[in-house]
């Protein structure tokens, strides 16, 4: 069985439409983080296999999206038995079965049937399927959390297990007898051959012999077969001889020959005069690129003396810019360090100035101080009356927390409900370009809304529509909003606020009219805590400590926010300052590298250009640039006159057709020498060829003689059961026979023609 594809929609939280295609023969792996679904597809699977469609209770809600009554689809694409099948099942509203293959199609309870006796498994009679429902299948579905459980079978899965080993057993066995001759075959067969069949053992070495004699038979028929060309050859060689005396041939070969060697002799004087030619071009050639590297070299040292003169002149005025603007930035320097100590002093009286504002501030405080003292016996009453205003407010509002806590429980509840409505309801979309009312409402021809209860469309010309939601799980949601709604609305009521709104308005009006009675009577309490002594002792510290202020105090006080504010200027002056001295070093010390660093390079710069005049003058001492220019010129010509004389000795070369003259030179040697020559090598190849036939061939004719009827023994004495058992050994006797008798006959007619020659 092969899945190929799985669609779910509405399972469980997988609320939206999921498919899984491509799913190809093997493993495949479906990964995903957690709580992203992977037990629920799963879970969909075994539900379209295993649980029938007609399932109903709590098994058949729990394949449902939480909080919603929607119908629960599985679709699966799979391949099983060379076909290809496709199950559909929904499930609670509307339960569906669908089953389409080879064998037809079916729905309802005939596809479970047919789904049933595919997959070989019982169904529960009711409820939900468990391991024992799943037969044979159920080996391979395994469960998180449940593979230490022991396999549960129902008597069919058993009844198949048993016939699938029992069937697979006796294909193994297959009986004794027939274990028996399949075992004589197989060591029979392996005595001489390996498993994949090729030779081995005695028949394997038979066959080798063969090989190696046959291959030394071959060897010494090409022997004879040069015997009788080189007798062949030596006769009409022979021949060939005595007609070439007969015509005087011999003495107009030598004249040919002559003449030969005596163009061949102007002609080698010709190359001698060409390789002398080129020789000669190559040295002018080399004393054309000396001269000419010493006059590229001398100008390369002049050019880098010139350059080096200009940038120690750019280096020097760099150098005595450097110096100048090093002077300035000393200056400005100087004046940055004088501006940044002014600054501080600045700062320095600024912070005296406040000082003295803080001390008035002071001064300020202690004299509302003991103003405060003085009026607390008076506040304290204002704070007790306060109090007892705020009580008698609070008491007279009737909104509690558990008032407000009940408005939003129902609110809750018609929310939830409205949900619910909503999801089950249908949704309209409108597409019309008409104007539309809705329940005498105007609406817009593109919107999209809700339909929970009867609605009726008003089309202009076209008419109207009247849209009416069904299922009895929506008229009993509309009914539960509805109540919701009455609920609230007599809460609100005998609350008498308009909504949860006011109500929280009220209930934080209330707690806030209690905070403030509690907060007068804390402060009640405050003022008046103590008794007079104390008071009146807190009462004389504090303006003693205010007369010792005011006989220290200044005769001009300053005003504490100037003072704070000439604070802030003066330090921000002084910071200016500080930044500026500080940019100003920096400056200097960059203009210090500056200088020093344009020193360094004109120093540097002039050692180097008094190496290059040190260097150029001694060059110019040793050879000019005149006499140099003048060499160079000199070995060019040179070059150019050694170049025309090899090229005119190269074309006298190519007039006189060196191939010609070496080929005509070859051919009348070869035509003199010839006759005698092949003469000669043949008689020696025929003397050479009778000693090798005395050495080698005989020998080695009787040797493959003896190896034959060795050969030959070994095979008749192979015992007769190799016929009975269809072994090799029959053909291969058969072999040995031809090659013993056919080779020898061809060997001793052959030999016998050479042996009469001979």
């Amino acid at each position: 069985m092969y899945i190929k594809r799985i669609g779910i929609r509405n399972f469980r939280r997988l609320q939206q439409p999921v498919s899984i295609d491509g799913l190809s023969d093997g493993l495949n792996v479906i990964a995903g983080d957690n709580e992203e679904g992977k037990s629920t597809i799963l879970r969909a699977l075994r539900a379209a296999l295993f649980d029938r469609h007609t399932l109903g209770g709590a098994a058949a809600a729990s394949f449902q999206p939480y909080g919603a009554q929607l119908r629960p689809e599985v679709e699966l694409t799979f391949g099983l038995n060379d076909g290809e099948y496709r199950l559909s099942k929904a499930f609670c509203q509307t339960p569906a079965a669908e089953l389409i293959g080879p064998k037809g199609h079916f729905s309802g309870p005939a596809a479970e049937d047919a789904l049933k006796d595919l997959l070989d498994f019982d169904p529960p009679g009711r409820g939900p399927s468990d391991p024992r429902h799943h037969g044979v299948l159920g080996l391979l579905w395994v469960e998180q959390g449940t593979a230490f459980r022991p396999v549960s079978h129902n008597p069919r899965s058993l009844s198949t297990l048993q016939r699938t080993l029992e069937g697979e057993v006796g294909n193994v066995l297959g009986g004794q007898q027939g274990h028996q001759l399949l075992e004589s075959v197989r060591q029979a067969y392996a005595d001489f051959f390996t498993a994949t069949g090729k030779p081995r053992g005695t028949y394997r070495q038979a066959q080798e012999a063969v090989a190696e004699l046959e291959a030394e038979l071959s060897a010494i028929e090409r022997q004879l077969g040069d015997y009788e060309q080189r007798i062949e050859e030596l006769q009409r060689l022979e021949e060939s001889r005595q007609r070439d005396r007969r015509e005087g041939l011999l003495e107009t070969l030598q004249r040919q020959l002559n003449a030969a060697a005596a163009e061949a002799e102007h002609l080698r004087g010709i190359q001698r005069r060409v390789q002398q030619a080129e020789l000669e071009h190559r040295v002018a050639a080399a004393q054309h690129d000396a001269a000419q590297t010493q006059w590229k070299q001398r100008e390369t040292l002049a050019l880098s003396l010139d350059d080096t003169q200009r940038r120690s002149r750019t280096l020097a005025q760099d150098a005595e810019d450097a110096q100048t603007r090093l002077a300035k930035q000393q200056a400005a320097c100087d004046e940055k360090q004088t501006a940044y100590v002014e600054a501080s002093q600045r700062l320095e009286e600024a912070r005296q100035r406040l000082r003295q504002a803080e001390d008035g501030r002071r001064r300020t405080q202690l004299r509302q101080t003991v103003a405060d003292l003085a009026a607390r016996q008076q506040k304290a009453a204002e704070a007790a009356k306060t109090a007892a205003d705020a009580k008698n407010a609070a008491a007279a509002l009737r909104v509690s927390d558990d008032d407000v806590k009940a408005l939003q429980r129902l609110e809750q509840q018609l929310f939830e409900t409205a949900a619910q409505l909503q999801a089950g309801a249908p949704e309209v979309a409108l597409a019309l370009t008409c104007a539309v009312k809705r329940d005498d409402e105007s609406v817009a021809g593109d919107s999209r809304f809700i339909v929970t209860e009867p609605t009726t469309l008003d089309l202009g010309e076209l008419g109207s529509l009247r849209i009416t939601p069904g299922g009895t799980d929506l008229a009993r949601s509309s009914e539960r909003y509805k109540q919701r709604q009455r609920e609230l609305a007599d809460t609100l009521a005998a609350l008498g606020v308009a909504d949860r709104s006011e109500a929280e308005r009220l209930l934080a009006r209330k707690h806030e009219l209690l905070r403030e009675a509690e907060k007068q009577q804390q402060l009640a309490l405050a003022h008046a805590g103590q008794d007079i002594d104390q008071l009146n002792a807190a009462l004389a510290e504090q303006r003693a400590e205010l007369d010792r202020l005011d006989k220290h105090a200044p005769t001009d006080c300053p005003d504490l926010a100037e003072a704070q504010s000439a604070v802030e200027k003066a330090k921000q002056a002084e910071q200016e300052a500080r930044a500026a001295r500080e940019h100003a070093q920096t400056a200097l010390e960059r203009a210090k590298e500056l200088a020093h660093d344009t020193a360094a390079a004109y120093r540097h710069n002039e050692t180097t250009r008094q190496s290059l005049q040190t260097t150029l003058d001694d060059a110019r001492r040793e050879h000019g640039d005149e006499d140099l220019f003048r060499a160079m010129k000199h070995a060019e010509e040179n070059r150019t006159t050694s170049e025309q004389a090899w090229e005119h000795a190269k074309t006298e070369l190519t007039a006189a057709d060196p191939e010609r003259i070496e080929l005509t030179l070859a051919q009348a040697q070869d035509a003199l020498t010839r006759p005698n020559n092949d003469k000669n090598g043949s008689r020696r190849g025929f003397g050479s060829s009778k000693s090798s036939y005395k050495v080698s061939a005989k020998p080695a004719w009787a040797s493959a003689g003896r190896s034959y009827t060795r050969s030959y023994n070994k095979l008749v004495s192979t015992p007769s059961t190799c016929n009975a058992k269809r072994n090799p050994y029959g053909f291969s006797a058969m072999c040995w026979k031809r090659a013993l008798n056919k080779p020898r006959i061809r060997f001793w007619r052959r030999l016998s023609s050479v042996s009469n020659r001979i």
